[in-house]
């Protein structure tokens, strides 16, 4: 049997004909299609309490996700993949609640989806599983593997370009990836969840109470009301039901079960070569033989688990930065390839700070009105004003301010009930605008304009899409149950107790925080940015009255010789992870690079940009990593569109596929 016998097995020469091109990029603009289509529909679901925590793309969605139910897998201690709609498969790996207590029979059962490489694993151009979080705390890595999944194995996987040279030592093998997302602890479709109310009626009330209640600071009483509601919460969840998993949703266990992840895909690797040598390779050998490299002992070596000598390959975005920084000190020599990707500051997220992660929050304000300005035209930019940036800024400040003091009707319409528009929703709105602007500030800018004109339409569906829910009732199964057991829980609905379980048992206790000491801190947020500081206030605020603490939580160092350099990527400007946060990261694991990233926004995703998605395939591909002080221009900005129409010159129909992966990422 012959290699390409071997590869087409499963996939005859994956993307790699010129011939298929044309069809393949027709499928790539299917696929975005498509995944608009659901980011719109996804984004209309999102829990309110979510809405102004951090921006919904970096959170969980709902079950309706799949077409399966999860209940129908058995969890198992081995990575056991089933078919689940769409070319993908998924698995509920069974690991301890407790990891360093193995007495104890409680069980964690993690919810994995995998998109499949285009090679089998038999293939020596099998690369393994790269694994990817989105952020949050308590996002989805299945939601974002979902709306962004296709795209980052498309960057990750061997350029189609080029026929590759097979066996040619002296250039790498390349590669094909599978793409695997994990909902972690507490998070999602992993059970068990953290259960804070009765039942899924009584937490959806508390979800629009906490919207209609807004944000700290819209009146004179909203810091007593939510310090009295975090109170509420946090009694709440300590006293029912939440005692057993709230000691074990912070970071580090999460680390653990992500080594558990990889090992038992190691597993599953020799497992699936081992079945298709003795199903398929093994009647074909006695005829045609095998070559030296595709030998059956060359399948055994290449697909062999060696229990825990597994590496991890991890693309972590926000504060899936704050996994793979403590992954790589705690388990430096698992290091293979790990990107880090809008960097968190770990050390002052685990103190409970903050601070650093505003600095530039004003700064991506300000860039993103300039861009307005040079826009030219309203038509462009609904706030563009002839005399400048500041007259912008102050147009957007008033009509923020006189939300506080006249919130405006959203009259009724066909398509939704009357409503109201609050400075908290603006508020929510502009924030959703910095950390995706492309994606955002467009729709946003004109809506604002039409609102000084008495229009309040364009944020009626931005309201609407808030509070909708597909709760319209208790489950089926809470009618036999009793209140605040699992039966009468809806999981999938992301509320805002598996995000703060995270978050603050995270951070340092402080529970002996008064009223007066958290108005100090807020106040010294706002110092660092009036645009960003209150929201983050609004976040520790919930951690004060957090009584759940964690049973094992590693705090650094952060530093360590990784097995392989890391590649840490940070925005020219990020509204809450600075480029600083990447170079501090950096200076704690010798041999990592920082790759600037010339955009705007949250993430190297905010912005399309050929550059940074070439670095980060060359990457995965080689190891290689960018030179010191690496910077890549993006292809696209907000307002003015596409730079030197870049979507079009000058590119081979790889890069331009590529640039396509690239704007959808930053687009949904």
């Amino acid at each position: 049997m012959s290699l390409q016998h071997n590869i087409e097995q499963k996939n005859p020469t994956p993307v790699l004909s010129r011939s298929n091109l044309s069809q393949f990029a027709w499928k790539s603009r299917a696929v975005l299609l498509v995944a608009l289509i659901f980011v719109l529909y996804s984004a209309s679901r999102t829990n309110p309490i979510q809405w102004w925590r951090s921006i919904p793309d970096s959170y969980a969605t709902e079950q309706s996700l799949n077409v399966f139910e999860w209940s129908q897998i058995t969890p198992n201690e081995e990575l056991i993949y089933h078919d689940c709609g769409n070319g993908m498969q998924c698995a509920r790996l069974e690991v301890p609640m407790d990891w360093n207590n193995s007495a104890t029979s409680l069980k964690i059962a993690i919810a994995i989806t995998r998109i499949p490489a285009k090679v089998e694993v038999t293939d020596p151009r099998y690369g393994g599983p790269i694994l990817i979080n989105p952020g949050g705390p308590g996002g989805s890595g299945i939601e974002l593997l979902h709306r962004q999944g296709l795209q980052m194995q498309q960057i990750a996987d061997y350029s189609a370009d080029t026929q590759p040279v097979l066996g040619d030592p002296e250039k790498p093998m390349p590669k094909y990836y599978d793409i695997i997302g994990f909902d972690p602890r507490g998070v999602n479709n992993t059970t068990p969840t953290l259960v804070c109310f009765p039942n899924a009626f009584e937490r959806l009330a508390w979800n629009l109470q906490s919207q209609a209640e807004g944000l700290i600071g819209m009146s004179n009483n909203s810091v007593p009301r939510a310090w009295a509601r975090a109170k509420a919460l946090g009694r709440s969840c300590a006293d029912a039901g939440g005692q057993q998993l709230g000691h074990f949703l912070n970071t580090t266990p999460v680390v653990r079960d992500m080594v558990a992840i990889i090992e038992r895909h190691g597993q599953w690797r020799e497992n699936e070569a081992r079945r298709w040598l003795r199903d398929q390779a093994c009647k074909n050998m006695a005829s045609t033989g095998l070559q030296h490299e595709d030998s059956k002992r060359a399948v055994i070596d290449r697909t062999r688990w060696i229990p825990g000598r597994e590496k991890l390959l991890y693309w972590g975005l926000s504060y899936g930065t704050v996994i793979g920084t403590t992954f790589a000190a705690m388990y430096p020599d698992r290091v293979h390839r790990v990107i880090l990707d809008g960097v968190v500051d770990v050390p002052d997220y685990y103190n409970s700070s903050s601070r650093s992660s505003v600095q530039d929050s004003d700064k991506v304000l300000d860039r993103l009105l300039e861009t307005c300005y040079e826009s030219g035209t309203r038509e462009k930019c609904g706030l563009f004003d002839p005399r400048g940036p500041e007259k912008i800024k102050t147009t957007l400040f008033s009509i923020i301010d006189s939300a506080i003091v006249t919130p405006l009707p959203i009259m009724p319409s066909t398509r939704q009930g009357p409503q109201i528009l609050t400075a908290s929703d603006i508020d929510m709105a502009l924030h959703l605008a910095l950390y995706k602007p492309l994606k955002s500030a467009v729709q946003l800018f004109h809506a604002l304009h039409n609102l000084t004109l008495g229009n309040t339409s364009g944020f009626a569906d931005f309201k609407r899409n808030s509070m909708k829910s597909d709760i319209a009732g208790q489950p089926e199964s809470c009618k036999d149950a009793s209140p605040w057991t699992p039966e009468c829980q809806t999981s999938g609905i992301l509320d805002e107790t598996g995000s703060l379980g995270i978050e603050c048992s995270d951070g340092e206790d402080i529970q002996d925080w008064s009223q007066e000491t958290f108005n100090a801190y807020w106040a010294l947020l706002n110092d660092h940015s009036k645009v960003m500081g209150t929201r983050k206030a609004a976040s520790k605020l919930m951690c004060t009255q957090w009584r759940l603490r964690p049973k094992w939580r590693y705090t650094g160092p952060f530093e360590a010789e990784t097995r392989h350099p890391i590649l840490l990527i940070g925005n020219t400007l990020d509204p809450t992870t600075p480029l600083n946060n990447a170079h501090k990261i950096s200076r704690g694991f010798p041999g990592s690079v920082v790759l600037q990233n010339d955009a705007i926004g949250h993430c190297s995703n905010a912005a399309p940009s050929l550059c940074t998605a070439k670095a980060v395939r060359q990457y995965f591909q080689t190891g290689e990593l960018p030179s010191k002080n690496a910077f890549c221009e993006v292809d696209e900005i907000p307002f003015t569109g596409p730079i030197s129409s870049s979507f079009n010159v000058l590119k081979t129909p790889e890069e331009m596929l590529l640039l396509e992966a690239s704007k959808h990422m930053a687009m949904s």
